[in-house]
């Protein structure tokens, strides 16, 4: 995901991941989160059953919305900050975003 997307000659920084953005996507395997990224909206990646490989490199991430990582593949790891490990546990718990399966670290 590029940190900035270039319109007519203008820049706009990415800040989000909207609601149901990647909803269905049937070839990704891996996703990167961009260092601008805050929010991941509800239902983002839901259905991106080959999705396996989350890198997570923003250290600014506020919200997860429910069910963003709804139904990717069963052994999904997700790659995050290390100084943020701890407070993204539980922002992916608080969202419903892990199952047993899936690894965070």
């Amino acid at each position: 995901m590029p940190e900035t997307i270039n319109i007519k000659g203008t820049k706009f920084r990415v800040a989000g991941i909207g609601k149901a953005a990647f909803k269905g996507c049937k070839l990704a395997s891996r996703a990167v989160i961009g260092k601008n990224v805050t929010t991941i909206g509800n239902n983002a990646f839901e259905a991106c059953k080959k999705l396996k490989n989350i890198e997570v490199k923003t250290t600014s991430l506020k919200k997860i919305g429910k069910k963003a990582f709804k139904d990717i593949h069963k052994k999904a790891r997700f790659t995050v900050p290390q100084k943020q490990l701890k407070k993204y546990k539980k922002l992916f718990k608080s969202a419903k975003a892990l199952t047993k399966s899936m690894k965070i670290g």
